[in-house]
């Protein structure tokens, strides 16, 4: 969103020849157009995934998730965790500014996300202005049917 900064590091690197001297974080991509430069040979892109349950503490680690798939008949653990505790999981969310927080800012850090899916940031992706009313309710139908399958699944 801001090809200046980009710009700025590329030169910067360049100029030092520092590897690694800054983190560039977005939750979009870089509209390549915008840019002077592309970075290459300077700036690596890395795959960024949410926080796992087992990093604050909330499973104890032992069932990987890729067990459930690979050998679903030896898994041989319990968790403590009540229904409520993954619902209160799930709508946390994964990001690591959530973890050891209070539900109240946790709700309020969500739906502040929302809030930005829904105004500035479905529009940025591809320039398309949408109709706020209709991504909440795609948002809300997503979720509902997400709950659907959580609930299916547990009682399965």
């Amino acid at each position: 969103m801001v090809p200046q900064l980009w710009d700025a590091v590329r030169h910067d690197v360049d100029e030092k020849r520092v590897v690694g001297p800054y983190i560039l974080t977005d939750s979009i991509s870089v509209d390549e157009k915008k840019l002077k430069y592309s970075g290459a040979g300077r700036i690596s892109r890395m795959k960024m995934y949410t926080v796992s349950l087992f990093e604050p503490k909330d499973s104890n680690g032992t069932i990987r998730f890729a067990d459930l798939f690979e050998t679903p008949s030896n898994i041989s653990s319990r968790s403590t965790l009540r229904i409520e505790d993954y619902a209160r999981l799930i709508t946390r969310g994964g990001c690591p500014s959530t973890i050891g927080k209070n539900e109240d800012i946790n709700r309020r850090q969500i739906a502040g996300y929302c809030d930005a899916i829904v105004k500035p940031d479905i529009t940025t992706v591809d320039g398309v202005s949408r109709d706020e009313r209709q991504v909440i309710s795609v948002l809300r139908s997503y979720a509902r049917n997400n709950c659907r399958i959580f609930l299916a699944s547990i009682s399965a």
